[in-house]
């Protein structure tokens, strides 16, 4: 489950667009020919397509985004997701992409895309973006401020299959109550992250680990729960559930007074416990 695409196609959705999702996962589906999914867009007709993809979904994405071109060559293609964190500059060299979006686009993308609908060059401008010239050059646009979580439109869950992605997950759905990791492990992505937006927008360390509201995720667990009820149990897919302990013991009590019925994992750290 893609938590990025969730939240985008839901603040999309708030301001008046519609979406659409080709969720190529081969652990839930047979993967779809590039004739099939090009056959999917022109049925849909979009306005923007746009890939989430990490680094080893890369040269697939970028190869399938080719085959799109050239099939409907007016259709603006976009990219983001942790790949183009990491690697913003190997995307660029790529001189492909007509859109890069770096960081959390939760603001920033919807506000691209009614930019574009409205017609004139103001989307160039549009934080979190790089946008591609005529040149094959970049202009990017500098990291605006983290999203507000209090002020976000609910995450569109309904965009994904969830009927089969309960079947094929034995009724588990991911959930997520907060952004951010306080840890700067290497392997990871997280610390890439603040520290772009670090120099670019300001911020502070402290600030990149962020909740949503509990009444907010209670919210979204009640409608899950209501709209399937094959759900067995909530994973809270957090890198770090447990480091807000007051948050925790508000948490727990609001999940007990939510009576969903539903035990639930989460993620958490040696260090991050209490008796």
């Amino acid at each position: 489950f893609n938590h990025g695409i969730a939240a985008l196609s839901g603040c999309l959705k708030a301001r008046g667009h519609a979406t659409g999702l080709i969720n190529i996962n081969e652990a839930l589906y047979d993967v779809p020919t590039d004739e099939q999914i090009i056959e999917k867009l022109r049925a849909f007709k979009p306005d923007f397509v746009a890939f989430s993809v990490m680094t080893q979904q890369y040269k697939f994405a970028l190869r399938l985004a080719r085959r799109i071109k050239a099939a409907i060559p007016d259709l603006p293609i976009g990219i983001g997701g942790v790949h183009t964190i990491m690697c913003t500059q190997q995307v660029k060299n790529d001189e492909f992409w007509d859109f890069i979006g770096i960081g959390e686009c939760d603001e920033a993308f919807p506000e691209l895309i009614d930019k574009m609908a409205a017609g004139g060059q103001d989307f160039r401008s549009v934080r979190n973006f790089c946008v591609r010239r005529a040149d094959g050059t970049y202009q990017q646009n500098p990291l605006g401020p983290y999203p507000s979580l209090e002020a976000l439109a609910p995450k569109d869950y309904e965009i994904f299959d969830l009927p089969h992605m309960l079947r094929r997950k034995n009724g588990w759905q991911s959930v997520l109550t907060s952004r951010g990791c306080p840890y700067r492990c290497t392997y990871c992505f997280n610390h890439e992250l603040a520290d772009r937006y670090l120099e670019e927008g300001g911020h502070t360390r402290k600030s990149y680990l962020r909740h949503y509201p509990i009444t907010r995720i209670m919210g979204e667990l009640k409608e899950l729960k209501k709209h399937h009820p094959s759900i067995e149990t909530f994973i809270f897919d957090d890198d770090l559930f447990t480091l807000d302990k007051q948050y925790c013991i508000s948490f727990a009590k609001a999940y007990a007074d939510a009576e969903l019925g539903v035990p639930y994992v989460l993620n958490a750290h040696v260090q991050a416990f209490s008796e």
